[in-house]
């Protein structure tokens, strides 16, 4: 307990009028050294400090090992900045939260417009679910971009004031992939639902990832020739094509045709660091690595995915009797 002080702690938000998050307190940059001097590894630290500490780790996002918090301050007490740039978390004190909170969404709004920014409680609860069991952690905001632009923008953004953030389409899996369990801003892809190209001469269609995967079906038959995409996932009158590729759908159609994997060509993809990339192409069989496959099932960890190149299949069968 002598390496804890009230004086000294920082963390990310203000409760009980006490400089903690959710109750949880803080090492102070003493115990930084004190640690470091004693040769602790991570799951010792852990265990020396019990479950205040514990708590500590949750209170900084619960990503960074604790011995590397230490070492980030160790000798010197932290800044507003350093603790927004290594823990995410908004200001040491509820006016200095709701201040840097209030600069961040504002920020948000000139970058998608005022109208696909979603910020009251209720709004955030209802993205904080899917179709599981599971429940997330608060959000800060939702965003509901309408161009790969404005996702890299959002994505640079994130990345500046190290905010978590969480790509989604509609949010069907039962399996608590679109929980936001670290909390921070949920990217809502619905408003990217345009088809972009249908060429069915080569077999291919464009989409972007907030197309319905039952309306591609349908507009693919109105074209003729019993053209579809074949994925069929039990969501697909509501699930999205950017969802189906996000967690490798499959359906009752992938015992013949295949799973999503086998039916898309090519993607485009913003990356962590906020570029933008185009992986594969409008025909099979690309040179090089499959990165394509890659990216298909990678619910979202390596990249979110803005464009989606398909390739539909002609379910025209015949028979002759002989």
């Amino acid at each position: 307990r002598s390496l804890w002080s009230r004086g000294d702690t920082f963390a990310g938000g203000y409760a009980a009028g006490d400089y903690s998050y959710k109750g949880a307190e803080v090492l102070s940059a003493d115990a930084f050294a004190a640690f470091e001097e004693a040769g602790l590894d991570d799951t010792t630290a852990l265990s020396a400090t019990g479950r205040r500490y514990r708590n500590s780790i949750l209170a900084l996002g619960g990503s960074r090992p604790p011995m590397e918090v230490f070492r980030t301050f160790r000798g010197r007490e932290p800044t507003t900045a350093a603790l927004l740039r290594h823990s995410g978390f908004a200001a040491l004190t509820a006016n200095d939260r709701m201040v840097e909170s209030t600069q961040i969404l504002q920020e948000l709004a000139s970058l998608v417009g005022p109208g696909n920014v979603l910020s009251s409680r209720a709004e955030r609860t209802v993205y904080g679910y899917d179709a599981s069991v599971f429940r997330g952690a608060e959000l800060l905001a939702v965003v509901l971009p309408e161009t790969a632009q404005q996702v890299a923008q959002l994505v640079r953004c994130c990345r500046q004031h190290t905010i978590p953030y969480l790509a989604r389409g509609t949010g069907t899996g039962i399996s608590g992939a679109a929980i936001p369990t670290h909390g921070g801003l949920v990217i809502e892809m619905s408003r990217m639902n345009r088809v972009l190209e249908i060429d069915l001469d080569n077999r291919v269609a464009v989409v972007e990832p907030g197309v319905i995967n039952q309306d591609l079906k349908q507009l693919l038959a109105e074209h003729g020739y019993s053209y579809t995409y074949m994925p069929d996932p039990g969501s697909q009158v509501v699930s999205t094509i950017g969802g189906n590729v996000s967690t490798n759908a499959g359906g009752m159609h992938c015992l013949k045709y295949g799973i999503t994997s086998n039916h898309i060509l090519g993607l485009e993809v913003v990356l962590p660091n906020g570029e933008i990339i185009e992986v594969g192409g409008k025909v099979a069989d690309q040179p090089g690595a499959d990165l394509t496959g890659l990216l298909v099932g990678a619910e979202g960890t390596l990249g979110i995915v803005t464009k989606i190149m398909v390739r539909p299949l002609s379910c025209n069968d015949s028979s002759i009797s002989i």
